[in-house]
C-alpha cells in the first residue's frame, strides 16, 4: 500500500514496505521523510537542475547526449525521494504517456540513427500499467534492431512485489533490457529486494546501480562498502554514485565534493574494481554528466568549484 502523507504542508509519499524498514532517524528514513530545512532555497537551485526542458524534442522525450533519449512514461513514483532532481516534475498531474506521445517519441527516434539507447524513466516506469509498458517497449523495439533499453526504478527496493509474473513475462518478451536502480543504503537490501532481484536477473535483465551520495544517509566509507558489496552479492553492477543536484531545497542533503573525493578515495582502498562506482556530477546549466575528481575542477573560488566537460562547457557548482 501506498499512502500520500503530510508532515506540516508538505507532502510526503512512501509505501508501507518501504517505511515499515524504518525508524526515525535512519538513512532511510531520511530518503521519504520531509525535513523543515527543505523550505530553504538557494540562489543557484533550480525547479530544472539538469536543464533537462532545453534538450526536450517532443512532449516526452529528452535529447541531451548524441547516442541516447531518455522518455518520461509517467510523473508517478511510489516514493517521493527527498533528494529528487526533478522533485517539480513528481505528480504534476501528466500520468502515463499517451499512445500518441509514444508515437510521436518513436517517431523522432526513428529519424535519428546516432540514438542507439532509450532510457525510460520519470516518475517511475514501473508504476504504469503492464499493459502501457509492453506497449511502450514493443514500439521501442519496432524502431530498429539493436536498440537498447535501459528503465530507470527504484520499485525492487521500495515495493518489491510489484516485481510480478505478468512484469517478467513482458521483460522477458522485449529482452535484452538493463535496469538502472537506485539503492543508495545497505538496509535497503532485504530478503524482499533481494528476492526481487533475483527474478529480475533470472528473466535476463542486467542490473546497474547508481547511487546518490547523500548527507547523513550514506555518506561513510563503512556504509556505501557494505552497499557495494552487497548489491555484488546479487549480482548487481554499482555504476554510479552521483553528487547532488541543484535542486530546490537539497542543500542539507548535499556532501561537499570536498569530503565527496575523500571518501571515494578511501573506498577505492576498501573494495575491489568491480564493486566500485563511478563518482559523477551533472555540471549545473545542461553542460552533462562527468567523472568527478580532481582534474575535472578546472578553477574555483570561495563559494564555487568550476567543473567543464568534453565540450568546453562550464558550469558552477557550491563547495557547501
Amino acid at each position: 500500500m501506498v499512502k500520500l502523507l503530510i508532515s506540516g504542508m508538505v507532502k510526503y509519499k512512501v509505501t508501507e514496505y518501504f517505511k515499515s524498514l524504518s525508524h526515525e532517524g535512519s538513512g532511510l528514513w531520511k530518503q521519504f521523510y520531509p525535513d523543515p530545512r527543505e523550505s530553504i532555497f538557494k540562489d543557484y537551485e533550480l525547479e530544472d537542475p539538469l536543464s533537462e526542458n532545453k534538450y526536450l524534442v517532443s512532449p516526452r522525450l529528452v535529447h541531451r547526449y548524441k547516442d541516447r533519449v531518455l522518455m518520461l512514461v509517467t510523473d508517478q513514483c511510489l516514493m517521493y525521494c527527498r533528494h529528487c532532481f526533478r522533485k517539480d516534475f513528481i505528480d504534476r498531474g501528466i500520468n502515463e504517456i499517451s499512445d500518441s506521445e509514444i508515437d510521436l517519441a518513436c517517431e523522432y527516434i526513428k529519424k535519428h540513427s546516432e540514438v542507439h539507447e532509450v532510457i525510460l524513466s520519470g516518475g517511475d516506469p514501473l508504476t504504469i500499467s503492464e499493459c502501457k509498458l509492453s506497449s511502450v517497449l514493443k514500439k521501442i523495439r519496432q524502431i530498429r534492431p539493436g536498440l537498447i533499453i535501459r528503465i530507470g526504478t527504484r520499485i525492487p527496493v521500495v515495493e518489491p512485489g510489484l516485481i510480478t509474473d505478468g512484469l517478467i513475462n513482458i521483460l522477458k518478451e522485449n529482452s535484452p533490457l538493463w535496469f538502472l536502480l537506485q539503492i543508495n543504503h545497505p538496509d535497503e537490501l532485504t530478503p524482499d529486494s533481494v528476492a526481487a532481484l533475483k527474478r529480475l536477473n533470472m528473466a535476463g535483465v542486467g542490473l546497474l546501480n547508481q547511487s546518490v551520495l547523500l548527507k547523513g544517509i550514506n555518506d561513510s566509507v563503512d556504509i556505501l562498502k557494505r552497499l557495494y558489496q552487497g548489491l555484488l552479492e546479487v549480482m548487481v553492477k554499482p555504476y554510479y554514485i552521483f553528487q547532488g543536484d541543484l535542486a530546490r531545497g537539497t542543500s542539507h542533503l548535499r556532501v561537499p565534493i570536498s569530503r565527496g573525493l575523500e571518501i571515494i578515495n578511501e573506498l577505492k582502498g576498501e573494495i575491489s574494481g568491480i564493486a566500485m562506482p563511478i563518482y559523477a556530477v551533472d555540471i549545473p546549466g545542461g553542460g552533462g554528466k562527468i567523472h568527478l575528481n580532481r582534474e575535472s575542477i578546472i578553477n574555483e573560488d570561495d563559494e564555487f568549484y568550476y567543473l567543464q566537460n568534453s565540450d568546453g562547457f562550464v558550469g558552477k557548482y557550491p563547495k557547501e
